[in-house]
This record gives C-alpha cells, sequence and structure tokens, in this order.
C-alpha cells in the first residue's frame, strides 16, 4: 500500500495502517463520496479514503442516473429550461 502517511501507535510512533484501519478510511471516504461531502481534510491524500471517495461518487452517479431513467426523467443544470 502506497499511503502518503503512516499510522501513530499509542507511542506516537510511525506504524502502517492496520486492515481495520483501511477498511475504515475506505468507508468513510465512500460515504462522503456518495452523500456529496467535501474531502475530509485530514483524511485527503491517503489512498485508501481518496479510492472510497471516488468509488462513492461513481456510486451516487450510477444510482441516480438508473433512477432517473425509471421514472423517465432527464435531469438538466439549466432550471429555466423547464
Amino acid at each position: 500500500m502506497a499511503n502518503k502517511r503512516l499510522a501513530k501507535g499509542l507511542d506516537g510512533v510511525s506504524r502502517p495502517w492496520m486492515p481495520r484501519e483501511r477498511y475504515m478510511l475506505y468507508s468513510r471516504g465512500f460515504r462522503d463520496g456518495a452523500g456529496i461531502k467535501a474531502m475530509n481534510a485530514e483524511c485527503s491524500g491517503l489512498e485508501d479514503y481518496d479510492r472510497g471517495y471516488a468509488d462513492g461518487c461513481k456510486a451516487r452517479g450510477a444510482a441516480t442516473t438508473r433512477f432517473a431513467k425509471e421514472i423517465g426523467y432527464k435531469p438538466s443544470i439549466l432550471r429555466a429550461a423547464q
């Protein structure tokens, strides 16, 4: 794994991220990306968080596009067109 930073133990010494910490980073990133939230400044730049954020954005886009097709709605940025 190529995270830019290492985690720190209770003793303050840097150590590699543990699998559960990597999972939580990814989950937090996914939640933020899917929820259209700004990237968390503390986590941004960490590979697992960034990957989760990108995957969350993609999942949100796919889900909303699929639902729009299902109900026959064509989203438009130009609200004046309606």
